[in-house]
């Protein structure tokens, strides 16, 4: 959009249902929100949230261009664990445009991350490449994120997102698991991702899971090897054994039988 002295000359407020966000480009102008008058600037973000009346306009002189994008909350799904995050974000930035402020300072860093996202987002809107929702759907997270992380705003108390629970956090390693369980593991290989140091992962890991963290990736193995030996009666117990991360077959073995009550060979003939 671009605002001059001619645009909306009676001053007239409006308001949505979704949320909008507004990010000045270059120029100067002014924002009526509803704590007041505001001037904006280039690099300036400011967020409306539904229902709030608001307005753009310029004095003698002034001239701006901006972004201006209208977000409604049903564009995430409250079911999928990836969207959760990002309606929380909405949410509470929302709750902090219609409380404390609608003018979001950033830090310079956040400008220019933000600024380049809206590029982005632009883009994908003029060229509409297939995909090109999904994409702006992803760069709407981005941003709604950034700002929330952004150290000018949390030292104005803008509501912040809750560090990741200990459910999830074991969640995300138990998937990493069933799509790794073929390669060597080691707790050395959580600790990369997961945010706890060793002693903590094992006490948080054996209360989420009732088992410790070699216990939970033996029985993934053990899992996929039982359904290798019922399906694949072809294959060798030490290909089987060293396709599910068993590093011999007399390991594999011995974990099999703890676990099963009967050999790898006695579970393949019962399976026959």
């Amino acid at each position: 959009m671009h605002i001059d002295e001619h645009t909306n000359p009676g001053r007239y407020k409006h308001e949505h249902d979704d949320h909008e966000i507004l990010y000045c480009i270059e120029g100067q102008g002014r924002q009526l929100t509803p704590f007041g008058e505001v001037p904006i600037k280039q690099g300036d973000l400011f967020v409306f949230a539904r229902g709030q009346q608001h307005m753009s306009y310029c004095a003698e002189g002034e001239e701006f261009s901006c972004f201006v994008f209208n977000l409604h909350e049903r564009m995430f799904d409250e079911e999928n664990m990836h969207d959760t995050e990002a309606l929380r974000a909405l949410r509470n930035i929302g709750l902090y445009a219609k409380e404390q402020a609608c003018y979001f300072p950033l830090a310079k860093t956040g400008t220019k991350r933000i600024a380049h996202l809206l590029n982005q987002i632009n883009m994908e809107f003029l060229r509409r490449s297939p995909g090109y929702n999904a994409v702006i759907k992803s760069h709407i997270t981005e941003i709604l994120i950034s700002i929330l992380r952004d150290p000018l705003l949390t030292n104005h108390k803008l509501p912040a997102l809750p560090n990741p629970s200990n459910s999830e956090l074991i969640a995300e390693i138990l998937h990493y698991i069933e799509l790794n369980y073929m390669y060597s593991i080691s707790i050395k290989d959580i600790l990369k991702f997961c945010p706890l140091s060793r002693s903590h992962f094992h006490a948080v890991f054996k209360n989420e899971c009732d088992m410790t963290f070699v216990d939970a990736l033996h029985a993934v193995r053990i899992r996929r090897a039982c359904e290798l030996l019922k399906s694949s009666p072809e294959q060798s117990i030490v290909d089987i054994a060293l396709s599910c991360g068993f590093q011999s077959q007399s390991h594999f073995c011995h974990t099999f039988k703890k676990s099963m009550d009967l050999s790898p060979r006695q579970y393949r003939k019962m399976h026959a």
